[in-house]
């Protein structure tokens, strides 16, 4: 009944609003689908974070776990090592104690059978003609000369005895050092292993804020995206529903793409844990295997030894030593002994001794000194008295000045103006270990000038003692 520009004018309002209905219910639809997907995704992260982060608690209880046990292990080893040294050590404290009073004993009641003997001589010789006298006199020499020969020999095997008795001690030292070693480098690995969890911890946190700064943009983009629409009156423009299509397949791109990245970087923390546990049990079994294979070794020498010295050979040989030590101490002087009791008097040698003997008691290596002293010197090479004096004080060594300056009045040439290269250094200290004692020994003997007699010198308690009160 209506006409004909009306029924269209109707007609195409209708049609308006049924398109403009189908949009509003498209635009509904889409915000609904995008909604589900960042609930998802939420969801899907959060659980993967909670099971990392139970893993590696897991973990670090494991490894804590395992390195206090292998610290107590390694605490126990060294007490049961250290009481069985200071056993050892109280032992041979006592046995020295007990040979110095039987030493001390023998001595007196030889002294007690002397003094008996002459006495008898004495009376005797009052009834025997003067003959007979000048005989028992030349007699009683060589019984003199007979007992300095034995004290000689004694003195040459308390000389070796101290040069073992030093040896050993150094290698329980060395053994403690080493043990301390052991336990700072076990707390090392445990640090290094807690700093780099701190890290993969940190790295995860970062992570995490990093995806969640993502999810807020994407809400804003999406509360974007909602505004526009309610802002447009009419229906939306096809390249606006496109624009939006498009972001949100590279927004689900972006999501799987860190989800890949989050699997290979727990792949590779994996065989890194593992790699490092395999590592650690391969150390601890060589290191078992090493020093078993070492209380093997030191086994099977000492049963050689043993063997070696019940057999005849080994009789022989000591045999000729004490007959080539009698030979040298009867025989004639000679250049090589006249050099060595030139060097045992000179107080020159005597102040590198006592040196040597006072840097030992320091803890001073001769390297180190003698890398000071060419630090030190001139342009020439040569080392003067005052820099040796501040080199000592450097070190914090006490030497008496009379030694110090017979040292370079005695050494030094007429064209070094009182001073002292560094080979010549080398030269005589060489010369003083090898005949006023070994480097590094407590002991030291040379003669005495005043007494014109060998002098035994303790340079670790500056105690002297002379030849005939050894």
């Amino acid at each position: 009944q209506l006409p004909e520009e009306q029924r269209l004018v109707l007609l195409s309002g209708q049609e308006e609003k049924s398109s403009a209905a189908a949009e509003i219910q498209k635009n509904k639809i889409m915000m609904q689908h995008a909604m589900k997907l960042w609930r998802g995704t939420l969801l899907k992260s959060f659980k993967l974070w909670l099971k990392y982060t139970r893993r590696s608690i897991q973990d670090r209880r494991s490894v804590l776990m395992i390195s206090c046990l292998k610290g107590k292990r390694a605490l126990k080893e060294w007490k049961r090592r250290y009481q069985a040294a200071v056993k050892w050590r109280k032992q041979k404290e006592l046995s020295l104690v007990f040979y110095i009073k039987s030493k001390m004993r023998l001595c007196f009641y030889r002294w007690v059978h002397v003094v008996l003997a002459f006495k008898k001589i004495r009376r005797s010789c009052e009834l025997i003609s003067d003959r007979f006298k000048q005989v028992t006199v030349s007699l009683g020499l060589l019984r003199c000369a007979w007992e300095r020969c034995r004290m000689r020999q004694c003195l040459l095997r308390w000389q070796m005895q101290s040069q073992v008795e030093q040896k050993w001690e150094f290698s329980i030292n060395w053994y403690e050092v080493r043990t301390i070693h052991g336990v700072v480098r076990a707390w090392k690995n445990v640090t290094s292993d807690e700093k780099n969890r701190r890290v993969r911890e940190r790295e995860a946190k970062k992570q995490q804020s990093w995806l969640i700064q993502v999810m807020d943009e994407m809400d804003a983009d999406v509360e974007h995206i909602r505004i526009q629409h309610q802002a447009l009156p009419s229906a939306p423009s096809t390249s606006v529903l496109v624009k939006a299509k498009e972001q949100a397949k590279e927004r689900k791109k972006n999501f799987s793409l860190l989800g890949d990245r989050f699997i290979v970087a727990n792949q590779r923390e994996l065989r890194r844990e593992r790699v490092s546990i395999e590592k650690a049990r391969l150390v601890e079994a060589w290191q078992i295997r090493w020093e078993k294979k070492s209380i093997e070794a030191d086994k099977v020498c000492l049963l050689r030894t043993n063997k070696w010295m019940d057999t005849a050979e080994s009789k022989s040989v000591l045999l000729k030593l004490q007959k080539q030590l009698q030979r040298e101490v009867f025989t004639a002087p000679s250049m090589a002994d006249h050099m060595r009791e030139k060097i045992l008097a000179s107080n020159a040698f005597i102040c590198l001794a006592i040196l040597d003997g006072k840097m030992a008691c320091m803890g001073v290596v001769p390297d180190m000194f003698f890398e000071r002293l060419q630090e030190i010197a001139s342009d020439d090479g040569l080392v003067q008295y005052d820099l040796f004096i501040s080199c000592l004080d450097y070190f914090g060594l006490d030497m008496e000045p009379v030694y110090v300056r017979a040292l370079f009045d005695e050494l030094s040439e007429s064209g070094e103006n009182n001073a002292l290269s560094y080979e010549k250094w080398r030269s005589n200290m060489e010369l003083t270990n090898m005949h006023l004692g070994g480097e590094g020994m407590q002991w030291k003997h040379y003669v005495n000038a005043a007494q014109e007699m060998m002098v035994f010198h303790d340079t670790f308690t500056d105690v002297k003692i002379l030849e005939h009160d050894v």
